[in-house]
């Protein structure tokens, strides 16, 4: 009765989600969207799915044409970050990653600039690339010496949402 038949595939979250079979309310269940999504992919894509998508919406509030940093773009909560972002409409997407071969794959995920972490001067690029004004929402997967950048580029008015700290 809502909108589920006995044999679709389905992912779910939550830790019992990972298993091969679970009983489970309806609303905690959502199609695998094609054959092709191997179960594997589809049980790691809804932590990263609704990490990111919180981050972004619910706490960073992501209107159409907005700023939105990155920070670890490169990895997985990074890259379905920024494709989020970019499908609901941000105006830049800016990542970061300290890995040249990394950051020059970011745009297959969505980012607009890529930015090289690991030069000392990166807030520059950001600020740069938003005509002085910085990110509406920073996402910060690595946090560590990284932070206090982090908040030099955060837009006035913007928000720093931490998701990992990946460098302490």
């Amino acid at each position: 009765g809502h909108g589920f038949s006995v044999g679709d595939r389905v992912m779910g979250t939550r830790p019992p989600a990972y298993a091969e079979y679970v009983v489970t309310a309806y609303g905690r269940a959502v199609p695998i969207p094609k054959a092709e999504v191997d179960w594997g992919a589809a049980a790691a894509s809804m932590l990263g799915l609704q990490t990111m998508h919180d981050a972004l919406v619910t706490r960073g509030r992501l209107r159409p044409g907005h700023a939105v940093l990155m920070q670890g773009a490169a990895s997985v909560m990074g890259l379905i970050g920024m494709q989020i972002a970019k499908a609901l409409g941000a105006g830049v997407v800016l990542g970061t990653s300290g890995n040249a071969e990394r950051r020059g794959r970011l745009k297959e995920f969505g980012c607009d600039v890529g930015i090289d972490s690991s030069d000392e001067g990166w807030s520059r690029k950001v600020l740069d690339a938003t005509n002085g004004k910085g990110a509406d929402i920073v996402v910060d997967n690595v946090s560590g010496p990284a932070f206090n950048q982090c908040m030099a580029v955060a837009a006035v008015e913007g928000r720093l949402v931490i998701v990992r700290r990946l460098r302490g």
